[in-house]
């Protein structure tokens, strides 16, 4: 059951994502979807063309999230919750600053230097999400065979942000 849950809630926040995503393509505020970046010989990415995207949000982060709904259903610490939640808006602190800096390479979530889209701001709740409830199960679960859930969807999910760092959807923006 948590792992139907899991796919539910991971599910309609993807399809909010890629919805944003459809929207502001539909009405220009992106660019069309491989063309290359001004100035670049760089891609400009969608949602898709991201594997930690494609794959490791689409079947990694449902891991986890089962993984924390068993963890946190059987023994629930809301004080805990909130420290992790806490950690978590900090790392998104980070993570839109680094997206909104002049060296990030545009993409669907940030099209250009200091500005965000509609997906973006949905991403960054994404982000925030899971990256509190991934450090909260880690924190709570070490022990438990709900880690061997995690940890897959871990694995899977480190696999694909390496490819996506292998392929240079990460890389910084190179102007020409």
């Amino acid at each position: 059951m948590d792992f139907v849950a899991a796919i539910v809630i991971n599910s309609t926040l993807i399809a909010f994502m890629f919805v944003a995503q459809l929207i502001a393509s539909f009405y220009n505020r992106l660019p069309a979807r491989g063309s290359f970046i001004p100035g670049t010989k760089q891609p400009f990415l969608y949602w898709q063309d991201f594997y930690c995207q494609k794959w490791g949000n689409t079947v990694g982060m449902p891991l986890m999230l089962a993984a924390f709904i068993g963890t946190y259903s059987q023994n629930p610490k809301p004080y805990s919750l909130i420290f992790w939640f806490v950690i978590g808006f900090l790392a998104t602190l980070y993570f839109r600053g680094m997206c909104l800096s002049a060296k990030h390479k545009p993409d669907w979530g940030f099209p250009m230097k200091g500005k965000i889209s509609l997906g973006g701001i949905i991403h960054l709740g994404y982000f925030w999400f899971y990256f509190s409830i991934i450090f909260f199960t880690v924190w709570n679960c070490i022990t438990k065979p709900e880690w061997l859930m995690f940890g897959a969807g871990l694995i899977i999910y480190a696999i694909t942000w390496h490819k996506d760092l292998r392929s240079g959807n990460f890389a910084p923006l190179i102007k020409q």
